[in-house]
């Protein structure tokens, strides 16, 4: 747990505190909810791309950002759009809103990818070796689900990636 603490104060702290500075300053010009959206795009979720995609990021600094870009958005008064319509596509009539929560997700699951495209890498090499009984590619392409006792015996970081693929294979099945 303390480690947690630690990894939060050091690697997403910073990152918060230079969103609300950006969105501050940002906040005082007159933009379109578009313009916002551009900005929220390119200054704000461009800081945590690296960390959120190699650390396990907190579900309440997830929020947290959630709030601060959805605060710059609406000027800090209740929003006039509906999340779902606003992070729908332009075709669809919104406005490409990013939605943080699916984003980080698909950041994380890209390892997958990376897994299954080159076995070799030595990060997939070490993790094999960590969970020795069962190679990650057949976690990956496998039929487990993210109760199964293999999962244990792998590090948090990919566990909960898994975890996620599992959720999304779930689904899509119903």
């Amino acid at each position: 747990m303390k480690d947690e603490v630690v990894s939060e104060e050091q690697n997403f702290r910073p990152k918060l505190k230079a969103m609300e500075t950006i969105l501050k300053h940002w906040s005082r010009r007159k933009l379109s909810l578009k313009g916002k959206i551009t900005v929220i795009n390119a200054l704000v979720i461009s800081l945590i791309v690296y960390p959120a995609t190699v650390l396990e990021i907190p579900n309440s600094v997830l929020h947290e950002i959630n709030d601060i870009i959805y605060a710059f958005l609406w000027d800090g008064k209740r929003p006039k759009v509906a999340v779902k319509v606003i992070e729908n596509t332009i075709k669809l009539g919104g406005l490409k809103m990013p939605n943080i929560f699916l984003k980080v997700k698909a950041w994380q699951l890209s390892w997958l990818r990376r897994a299954l495209k080159n076995p070799e890498n030595s990060w997939v090499c070490i993790l094999n070796s960590i969970i020795h009984k069962v190679k990650l590619r057949d976690l990956i392409l496998g039929n487990l689900n993210k109760n199964d006792k293999f999962l244990q015996c792998v590090p948090t970081f990919y566990r909960k990636i898994l975890c996620t693929l599992y959720d999304m294979k779930q689904a899509k099945e119903v």
